[in-house]
């Protein structure tokens, strides 16, 4: 144990505040919620309203229990006010000062002589905490015990949010809340839920708490409880919960590793799952997302019926980023035969982004194949593909191709006039083509406009009539 030197005045300072105390010894004992046959708190009090001055109290250091022995060692260590040391107790929640003269255990001698701060007065019970006799709730002017494992008043609860400046609200039920977002647990002390913590919350609520509690084991007081897959609880469960009360996860975190053991046990079950509504049939839940009926057709042959599937919400994008990974590429090659490997490994982006990327080359691909368009130069290549992108994706697509290509070469440049006049787009780019190309380019417009609205056979004859023009 450790000492520290105090000045007279304040030592007398000390001595005064704790005599002050023990004035009124039964105001050390706090209310016993369910006051029970065998309560250690009516002990107390009955034994300490037959107190009748300071030698009484004195008398109290040769009892057996330990906290009235603590207030007989107080009152005998505070007679000498030429007392010039003070013990110090480190706790979580800061040091404690008390004076010593006995045996008497020191955190019920700092809880006694401390007992204005609703933290360090219940260690004045800890013998009784530490057999398992008492449960102590202490914040601001509420101070109570349980005798019988009972939960707080709801306003202790607010006391200690207020206390530990922690936002919060009661809606219409009377339930407390904290935090904002998605997913949510109830806590519960002994059973009774106290607060509803959403998964927003940053900070540890449940550590707050139980800064305010003393209890022998708080993972036998505290429990938890969600609205979402409870039928997935498993054992894994225990350890996270542990980790929450120790403090080592916060909030956010605790609802984050619980939901995700939930979902795993979920999905290793074989279900399927759309926030909190769970499908046994795997049809019946894509019934339920806004997917293509060619795409619910190949997953269903793809997917192992063993396997389940969690998504939040039922979009298209949750749906197809849950099952992208076990047979995304299954599905390209499925929905678009034409694709080889090569094709489908360049894809880039999330699923959705890379179906469509999937779905417009397959579709150039055939719009190529209708056309048949045999190139006899780079300029007549890239005459090609603008038709092509042209009668797939319209003038947006002509000047997605353009700006990719970046051409230069004069035949080309006059193939860019023709296409931006034709279009009646991207005019500022016309700048970049020299007076012959242009005048090339004008030449063309009416072969350019043919290939963009006529048949393929109008197209292929026409294509073939540029071979004129273009080198």
């Amino acid at each position: 144990m450790k000492y520290k030197r105090e000045s007279k005045e304040k030592n007398i300072s000390r001595i005064r505040e704790i005599e002050k105390i023990l004035e009124d010894p039964v105001s050390l004992v706090p209310d016993c919620i369910d006051d029970g046959m065998f309560c250690p708190l009516s002990g107390y009090r009955k034994k300490l309203s037959g107190i009748s001055g300071p030698d009484d109290l004195e008398k109290l250091r040769k009892s057996r229990d330990e906290f009235l022995r603590g207030i007989g060692e107080t009152a005998r260590a505070i007679k000498d006010e030429d007392i010039s040391f003070s013990g110090l107790l480190k706790t979580p929640h800061g040091t404690a000062t008390f004076y010593k003269k006995g045996d008497t255990d020191q955190y019920v001698l700092a809880g006694i002589q401390n007992s204005r701060n609703d933290i360090f007065r219940m260690l004045a019970f800890s013998k009784d905490v530490i057999s398992g006799r008492l449960v102590l709730y202490s914040a601001g002017d509420y101070f109570k015990g349980s005798c019988r494992r009972s939960p707080p008043d709801m306003e202790f609860i607010s006391i200690v949010l207020e206390e530990e400046e922690i936002d919060h609200h009661t809606d219409t039920s009377g339930q407390i809340s904290t935090g904002q977002g998605e997913e949510s647990f109830t806590l519960n002390i002994y059973g009774q839920p106290v607060v509803r913590i959403y998964s927003g919350s940053k900070i540890s609520t449940i550590s707050r708490i139980s800064k305010h509690i003393l209890c022998q084991d708080p993972s036998k007081i505290y429990s938890y409880s969600f609205e979402n897959l409870n039928s997935f609880s498993s054992r894994t469960e225990t350890g996270i919960f542990q980790r929450y009360i120790s403090g080592e996860i916060n909030d956010s975190e605790f609802i984050s590793e619980v939901m995700k053991e939930r979902i795993r046990m979920a999905k290793n079950s074989g279900k399927y799952i759309i926030g909190k509504q769970v499908f046994t049939d795997l049809g019946k839940f894509m019934e339920n997302i806004p997917l293509d009926e060619n795409e619910k057709s190949a997953l269903k042959s793809l997917w192992n019926p063993d396997v389940g599937i969690y998504i939040e919400s039922p979009t298209r994008r949750k749906f197809l980023e849950a099952v992208w990974d076990s047979v995304g590429n299954a599905m390209l090659k499925s929905l678009f035969p034409g694709l080889d490997d090569d094709q489908i490994d360049s894809l880039r982006g999330n699923p959705s982004e890379v179906i469509e990327k999937a779905r417009k080359i397959e579709e150039i691909k055939a719009i190529s194949g209708e056309l048949d368009l045999k190139p006899w130069s780079p300029s007549s290549k890239y005459l090609a593909s603008l038709v092509v992108a042209g009668r797939h994706g319209g003038r947006d697509e002509i000047l997605e191709v353009m700006g990719m290509s970046k051409v230069s070469d004069p035949d080309s440049m006059a193939i860019n006039h023709a296409f931006i006049i034709v279009t009646e787009t991207g005019k500022s780019e016309s700048w970049k083509a020299s007076d012959n190309a242009k005048l090339k380019g004008e030449l063309l417009i009416p072969y350019v406009r043919k290939m963009l609205e006529g048949s393929p056979d109008e197209v292929r004859t026409t294509y073939r009539e540029m071979e004129k023009f273009l080198r």
